[in-house]
């Protein structure tokens, strides 16, 4: 993961070996609505797919996302 945000490679990767997020992807998760609505996303078509997903994504925390946002 780079220093900020999610890379499409790395979600790729995690859904092709069923890998698991790490804490901090998962505390980015949380905050960051532009990664978890796109890897929300992928996930899903991902499933539709056939994929077998072995991490679940952790619910978006709007107040954060706002609080930081200045609102």
């Amino acid at each position: 993961m780079n220093s900020e945000h999610l890379e499409a490679s790395r979600a790729w990767g995690l859904i092709r070996d069923r890998g698991n997020l790490t804490p901090v992807e998962i505390e980015h998760l949380k905050g960051c609505s532009q990664c978890h609505g796109w890897f929300s996303t992928f996930v899903a078509n991902a499933r539709s797919a056939g994929f077998v997903i072995a991490f679940s994504i952790p619910p978006l925390n709007a107040y954060r996302n706002e609080r930081a946002k200045g609102a």
